[in-house]
């Protein structure tokens, strides 16, 4: 009994085996069917994903090449070898390379073309796959900004010191007492009655200690366009209330005044706080609005006055001052009580003439940035001050600069109109699309000036 048990148990277990040795082929079969429907899928998964991924990684070394580029027109390069040749570089476990092109083409050694509309076109490769991205850039006026003097018409220099190069675009003509010329020149016709330029342009000579004959042939290649550095006042947004009317702390915020208003109080921003003034008239301005605030904007739409002795200051790192009048702006100053405008960054524009009899800007910040755009007239006298370790322009859109009696020793001048600088004023540059004369000035160039003014340079599209 118990081995035909035995038997019985063993005959139900092979076929109990066996049921499950039919399920497990079958069950395998479908696995295999599916594992066979699914495979394609999956293959084509992998295959998609390392597409896109290429793709991606292409499209991230074509935006690379394209931001090579912007920075070398950005920063006037001269060195182009790496364009039109594939650029390799390894980011993360990715080999990618690069091809740019630009339109117009650049020369080995050379400046990329001032105020130009340039076409990059830089295509990413990565494996199989490529990207294209391209850009639209214009160029800023670095070009005529290499020279100390640079004008679209004549240039006369009749006394004064040049340090630097000169270009005319139509006649250059130096006087026998011109003082010291220390640079290079370049003109249609020099009239130069000692002859004391000398050529080729890679010397330089000194006036009036050496003499050189050579006359000046060869046109500069440079054309100067100042519209493209002017700048559009912001709109008008009169919000707030009206400003204390005793001198204390002023809170943060926008203040309106709907008249012509006096300012004849001296107010204190505390650190780190931004004031906007809206005047709906002139604003005529005897005391202080200083201390370690971040921003102080003041907007009118008359003239701004800022007499004798007024202040306009915010911390000395960081804060910045921007002053707009839809008119006039006149700064005056007189020894011992100067109107003062001190700021790390200070911006004007105006809307017609600025007058700076005496006044200074940021005489004391060594780091600062001053730029003043002024539609129309400029003038500068009195000893006005504008401080001789940092950086500034002024630039007047539709007028002229006449300059005397003043100290920009680091601030270039930038006219539509004609310049004069006479009276033993100092600037660091004059260039103008109309007449320049010196007399009696003092131009010393230095290319850290324009380098730092960040001056305009425009992406006008970015396209795939």
């Amino acid at each position: 009994m118990i081995s035909k048990s035995n038997g019985i148990i063993m005959r139900k277990n092979s076929k109990s085996s066996g049921s499950v040795m039919v399920l497990g082929l079958f069950l395998l079969l479908i696995l295999s069917g599916l594992l066979a429907a699914v495979s394609p899928m999956i293959i084509n998964e992998l295959k998609f994903s390392t597409i896109n991924r290429d793709a991606i990684e292409a499209q991230f070394a074509a935006e690379a090449g394209a931001k090579v580029a912007l920075e070398a027109l950005y920063k006037a390069s001269t060195s182009w070898s790496w364009v039109g040749k594939e650029t390799t570089f390894v980011a993360g476990d990715t080999t990618k390379n690069y091809k740019v092109t630009l339109a117009p083409g650049v020369t080995e050694g050379v400046e990329p073309a001032a105020h130009t509309v340039f076409t990059i076109t830089s295509v990413g490769t990565v494996r199989n796959m490529k990207r294209t991205v391209t850009v639209r850039a214009k160029t800023a006026l670095n070009s005529m900004l290499n020279y100390a003097v640079f004008s679209e018409k004549d240039i006369t220099i009749n006394t004064g010191t040049i340090t630097g190069s000169i270009a005319s675009n139509t006649t250059l003509t130096i006087n026998k007492n011109a003082g010291i010329i220390n640079g290079n020149a370049l003109a249609w016709t020099l009239n130069d009655s000692s002859n004391h330029i000398k050529f080729p342009y890679t010397t330089t000579c000194k006036y009036p200690t050496a003499t050189c004959d050579q006359t000046i042939t060869e046109q500069p290649n440079s054309r100067l366009n100042v519209a493209a550095l002017s700048q559009s006042l912001p709109p008008f947004s009169p919000t707030g209330g009206n400003l204390p009317t005793a001198s204390e702390n002023l809170p943060g915020g926008s203040y309106y005044i709907n008249a012509n208003y006096s300012m004849n109080n001296d107010y204190t921003i505390s650190s780190g706080q931004s004031v906007t003034i809206y005047v709906n008239g002139r604003f005529d301005m005897t005391g202080r609005i200083k201390g370690t605030g971040k921003n102080i904007t003041i907007y009118a739409t008359g003239d701004i006055l800022v007499n004798n002795g007024a202040v306009i200051q915010t911390e000395e790192v960081g804060g910045t001052v921007n002053i707009y009048s839809r008119t006039n702006l006149t700064m005056n100053g007189k020894s011992g009580n100067r109107s003062e405008v001190n700021g790390s960054t200070v911006t004007m524009i105006i809307g017609e003439s600025f007058s700076f009899n005496g006044g200074t800007i940021n005489a004391n910040l060594a780091n600062s940035v001053t730029k003043v755009y002024v539609n129309g007239n400029v003038t500068a006298a009195n000893n006005a001050i504008i401080g001789s370790t940092m950086t500034a322009m002024i630039v007047s859109s539709n007028g002229t600069i006449n300059v005397g009696s003043s100290a920009l020793n680091n601030t270039l001048l930038i006219a539509k109109g004609a310049i004069s600088a006479s009276n033993g004023c100092t600037v660091a540059g004059l260039y103008s699309e109309n007449s320049i004369s010196v007399g009696g000035a003092t131009v010393t160039y230095s290319p850290n000036t324009k380098n730092s003014l960040d001056l305009p340079f425009a992406i006008r599209s970015w396209g795939l």
